[in-house]
């Protein structure tokens, strides 16, 4: 069975993390903990290690990359856009601490460390055939052995080969100290720090591949003291979804369900921060995206129609404006959403009642297509009868049956507000 990012060549990865172990955050520990990883192709690590070598000299003399050593924010931008000339890609977990048990397991920082990293190395067990796995120095020599055998003993009955682990010292190793430095400007941009949140996330995401955030309140509704209002309870059941979605169907025997997890996952990476505006991808980004994954070639229709249709079905929560489709993470986004229904429902009702009207106008009032002889027409007579009694007012599209597919361009990109079902 295809995994959907599976790969035969040789993946290095280089993992560090920003936050302590410690889920007292009622007591001082940071309330979010959040690992990186970094993802180099075989053939591109000698670049990726010399780039990342200039990286550390120009912008940390003769120390380590280290996000906590940089406080101005402009330098910290500096250096993202120059981490991003680097040939990689990365996925990062959020662990939101305030949300665990303080009574649990993970109480216990060795048993937090290993249980959180296994979620992270989960992803490139179950995606990537051939790993080498780099992580930054923690705990004892024995603590480290322990940790090896844990995520072997966890992989043991993976269909791929199990993955080499060693540790390294970031600073010895700049490919270390890139997942330090963009651990820490995640964990950072979540506790509010910088000015500039919008360039700094358009920086982190750019080269994000994969994004989780855990736990997910099973009833955010009894979280909101932790909380700002409905914006963040709208984004939990966005999030939540969509994982669930993704751990169900990962695997699924049909091609168009794996499209869709796929899909997802380059969607989810694009809401770990709260921005009031934020980059989507568009409808041709996405097509490419899946074709990188080696799945079939689809149009513009199909990928409306087997994708994103679908999912919306399934109740994800999916939102799209002339700046790409994107996860809904609070109201305003899902107000666009509602938006858009009424662009396409109130026309398309408008045209049955005139068609009603033309025709009962014509008989007398004798033909009634909407009768209960044309079938069960009940409710859609209701809608279109409230509708005029409150003289809602309808908008003309172009060409309904093409979903105003080609009506507006914006910067040579059709609107996904217009493709979308």
């Amino acid at each position: 069975m295809d995994h959907f990012f599976a790969s035969l060549s040789v993946k290095y990865v280089y993992i560090d993390e920003s936050g302590n172990t410690s889920i007292s955050t009622d007591k001082g520990a940071t309330p979010f903990y959040v690992p990186a990883a970094i993802m180099i192709d075989e053939q591109d690590l000698h670049m990726a290690a010399v780039q990342a070598e200039a990286v550390r000299k120009k912008f940390f003399n003769q120390g380590p990359i280290k996000s906590k050593s940089i406080s101005q924010e402009e330098k910290r931008i500096q250096i993202l856009e120059a981490i991003n000339e680097l040939p990689f890609r990365y996925s990062f977990m959020v662990i939101d601490k305030r949300l665990l048990d303080k009574d649990s397991a993970l109480q216990y920082r060795p048993i937090f460390y290993k249980f959180i990293n296994k979620q992270l190395y989960s992803h490139f067990l179950h995606n990537y055939s051939k790993l080498k796995i780099f992580i930054d120095n923690y705990g004892s020599s024995e603590f480290q052995e322990s940790f090896k055998k844990y995520i072997k003993n966890h992989c043991k009955d993976s269909l791929f080969t199990q993955p080499e682990l060693d540790y390294l010292s970031g600073r010895d190793d700049a490919l270390i100290g890139v997942a330090d430095f963009l651990s820490g400007s995640i964990r950072l941009m979540l506790e509010h720090r910088f000015q500039k949140k919008g360039t700094i996330a358009n920086l982190l995401t750019k080269k994000a591949l994969y994004y989780d955030r855990w736990p997910i309140p099973k009833n955010p509704l009894k979280d909101r003291d932790l909380f700002k209002g409905f914006d963040t309870f709208i984004r939990d059941i966005s999030i939540y979804n969509a994982q669930m979605f993704i751990e169900k169907h990962l695997d699924d025997p049909d091609e168009f369900i794996r499209m869709q997890s796929a899909v997802l996952v380059a969607l989810l990476k694009e809401v770990p921060f709260d921005l009031d505006s934020r980059k989507g991808l568009y409808t041709e980004e996405l097509i490419a995206h899946l074709s990188e994954l080696n799945f079939k070639p689809i149009t513009d229709r199909v990928f409306r129609q087997k994708v994103i249709g679908p999912l919306r079905d399934h109740g994800i929560l999916i939102s799209g404006s002339k700046n790409g489709y994107y996860l809904a993470a609070n109201a305003k986004d899902i107000k666009q959403f509602l938006e858009h229904g009424k662009r396409i429902i109130f026309p398309m009702l408008n045209r049955i009642a005139r068609a009603r009207n033309t025709l009962l106008e014509a008989s007398s009032a004798e033909c009634d297509i909407l009768s209960s002889e044309m079938g069960d027409m009940q409710l859609l007579r209701q809608f279109i009868d409230d509708m005029k009694d409150s003289k809602v007012g309808f908008i003309e599209p172009e060409d309904l049956d093409e979903k105003l597919y080609d009506i507006e361009q914006e910067k040579g990109h059709v609107s996904t507000e217009k493709l979308s079902k």
